[in-house]
């Protein structure tokens, strides 16, 4: 299994467990949250490191491994070609006094670029100022108060941020002439107007992957190492029962295929989604109990003070914006393939006027690096 297998195993744990049969909108970055929990589990020792390799789905790999792939991936990512916009960044901010070990401190910086930067908690409204100022600086200004000081006290001993920013041009961009209002269907029977982005070009197209109830276009961004893939659920069938559908093999399937590009009827609304949670119960949840208690987490390859650390807060927030230039984002955090029948002279249709996923992953990996779901017009 590869890192990239795991990011996927792990977007999709933590869909399931924060959104899947919702009928909300929904955005995160498990690329750049799976990023500083790893940070955290190269810290981490005993049964409190099991649990966190087992939540990022990180069984089957070694220490050695999961640190040099962490490396690989994230100067991958941030040294893409010029065509888009992308950087990720992780930070931790433990409390003053708490002694952060050499070694680990080298660890991070090598295989993560990451920071660690001590807080007086005593000031929460210094602190949050701070950690506010550099998600802020990490992300092109899209996110600013990722942080509230009410949540910051004395007793405070670990705060994990994460930041990624990306903005990219389509490599076949919308006319703007062509977009207009249309109805769009909600999981309620009801219609709301959005406005519609329409192209005639040819996409990546797949009917029914592994042949669950719905297909998928790509729409890949200038320089053709990112894409967005909307997953679409057939008419007649919701977004709730083909989510259901989804596995990790079906994701791979959905962004690995190779399938010549056709032409599409394509339309997509223009849309702006904006998600924000603190995730520490969705990890305790999810089995990770151990990081997040504060007289048992055994975080001693971080420091060597004898009260330790444990991860009081996970803060995730993300922003996507979709328009006919392009997509700006950004986040603080057998199978049998069928084809069409034969070569139609009409084009398909691929009418996103009912809700569906979307993901933005690049294409040297394979990595999800935002996850979503438009189910209705904010």
């Amino acid at each position: 299994m590869s890192l990239s297998d795991s990011l996927n195993s792990f977007t999709h744990k933590l869909f399931n467990q924060l959104n899947a049969g919702k009928d909300d909108n929904f955005f995160i970055s498990p690329f750049s949250i799976s990023t500083a929990l790893a940070m955290c589990y190269a810290g981490a020792k005993c049964e409190t490191a099991s649990q966190l390799k087992d939540l990022l789905s990180l069984t089957n790999l070694d220490d050695e491994k999961i640190l040099s792939l962490n490396q690989e991936l994230i100067s991958s990512v941030n040294n893409l070609s010029g065509d888009v916009v992308i950087k990720t960044a992780n930070k931790l901010y433990p409390k003053q006094s708490y002694e952060i070990l050499s070694k680990y401190l080298s660890l991070v910086q090598k295989n993560f670029h990451a920071d660690v930067e001590s807080l007086n908690y005593d000031n929460a409204e210094e602190s949050a100022n701070t950690i506010n100022r550099w998600v802020s600086e990490q992300t092109n200004d899209k996110i600013r108060n990722l942080i509230d000081p009410n949540s910051i006290n004395g007793l405070t001993r670990l705060i994990l941020v994460n930041a990624i920013y990306f903005k990219g041009n389509w490599d076949l961009k919308f006319d703007s002439n062509l977009t207009t209002e249309k109805d769009f269907h909600l999981t309620d029977g009801s219609t709301k107007k959005v406005q519609m982005m329409k192209s005639n070009k040819k996409f990546r197209y797949i009917y029914k992957p592994a042949q669950i109830d719905a297909d998928i276009c790509e729409l890949p961004y200038t320089g053709q190492n990112i894409s967005m893939t909307i997953i679409l659920p057939h008419q007649g069938h919701s977004l709730e029962q083909v989510e259901k559908q989804l596995n990790d093999s079906v994701l791979h399937q959905i962004m690995t295929l190779e399938i010549p590009r056709e032409k599409i009827n394509l339309q997509v609304p223009k849309f702006k989604l904006e998600f924000k949670t603190e995730l520490s119960n969705h990890f305790k949840s999810m089995g990770a109990n151990l990081p997040f208690d504060e007289s048992r987490a055994d975080f001693s390859g971080i420091t060597s003070d004898p009260q330790g650390l444990y991860i009081s807060e996970v803060v995730h927030q993300a922003v996507v914006e979709v328009n006919e230039e392009g997509t700006e984002a950004a986040a603080a955090t057998g199978v049998i393939m069928m084809t069409r029948m034969a070569i139609m002279l009409e084009p398909a249709n691929f009418i996103c006027d009912r809700p569906f996923l979307f993901l933005i992953h690049e294409k040297k990996h394979n990595s999800i690096l935002f996850f979503g779901k438009y189910t209705k017009p904010e």
